[in-house]
């Protein structure tokens, strides 16, 4: 069973505030200036959260299954010779203990023509310059 404690709940529901709303999906940014990450947990099962960094540019979609962290794409940064506005996708999978989940920062891909058909309208709503090839 995951780990889902009401501190980690908690602690997810201070530190993000929803700005804004795209499509349905809620735009959250860290409160107080704190750099974050996405939460790993959702309460709304089966969502989608964007992300809005501190220049106040959308630059990461997460998208959990059930409660929990699956896939992040992400755009705003260069990776491993991916450049900067290129969307990339991570993936969440269970700790050798299947006690958390983790994301898999050393395995990324560029989005296939079926995830690019699936969100890639959320994506260019947000940030009509995200790229998909280099």
């Amino acid at each position: 069973k995951l780990s889902e404690s009401t501190d980690e709940q908690r602690e997810a529901k201070y530190r993000w505030a929803k700005v804004g709303e795209i499509m349905g999906i809620k735009v959250l940014f860290p409160k107080d200036g704190v750099k974050g990450k996405l939460p790993a947990f959702s309460n709304t099962p089966g969502t989608m959260y964007f992300k809005m960094n501190d220049k106040g540019k959308i630059d990461q979609l997460r998208i959990y299954i059930g409660r929990h962290s699956f896939i992040d794409i992400d755009w705003g940064h260069s990776h491993n010779g991916i450049p900067n506005g290129v969307a990339h996708l991570h993936t969440w999978k269970f700790d050798k203990n299947a006690q958390k989940m983790k994301r898999t920062n050393d395995e990324f891909r560029l989005l296939s023509k079926y995830m690019i058909k699936k969100y890639g309208k959320y994506i260019h709503e947000a940030n009509p310059n995200v790229r998909w090839s280099m």
